[in-house]
């Protein structure tokens, strides 16, 4: 889990930061930063940004991780484990959309709202996977070094993804300094 913080547990507004595809927890750190030094009202919040599964610190392998359920498996626990009464708002980006709308089928009782931020957001006639096929056909943005290898010689686990070094830089941290 990237970083977990909280101001006061008293009227804290809890929510829970989703990464996106070749990302984890960490690319939140600046958001969950001024989100703590914020102080509205003089509510708190609880922020979490947790690894999905086989992401950052998670040690699972994507091999392990059959199921798009098991994938999204930390943000339903951390949904799961929220007090009865408490409700959260999970903020989804890029692949992240489709987590949080998992998460809302799932734990409608706990979920005050969902923020889709540059996200993939299904529609209700469609399979999920809907939106990335029409991402696809409609963007053609070079893949430069991205790697897409399967995970084995049968074909039937789903292949791996990562971003290259160079599609990361032109395409996902464009705007970022190259300080650290």
């Amino acid at each position: 889990m990237a970083e977990a913080a909280t101001k006061s547990s008293t009227s804290a507004t809890h929510i829970i930061l989703v990464h996106g595809v070749c990302h984890d927890g960490w690319c939140w750190y600046k958001v969950v930063a001024r989100l703590l030094s914020l102080s509205p009202g003089g509510r708190s919040y609880h922020i979490v940004a947790p690894d999905l599964a086989a992401s950052g610190v998670d040690g699972g392998r994507l091999r392990d991780i059959p199921m798009f359920r098991d994938y999204t498996g930390p943000l339903l626990d951390a949904l799961r484990w929220l007090p009865d009464g408490e409700k959260a708002v999970p903020v989804g980006h890029s692949l992240g959309g489709l987590s949080i709308v998992l998460a809302a089928e799932e734990f409608p009782s706990k979920v005050a709202a969902t923020v889709f931020l540059c996200a993939y957001m299904p529609d209700c006639m469609s399979p999920p996977s809907h939106v990335l096929q029409q991402h696809a056909e409609r963007f053609h943005v070079s893949q430069l070094d991205n790697e897409m290898k399967p995970q084995d010689a049968d074909d039937k686990l789903p292949a791996s993804f990562m971003f290259g070094p160079q599609f990361t830089e032109q395409n996902v941290y464009q705007l970022s300094s190259k300080e650290k």
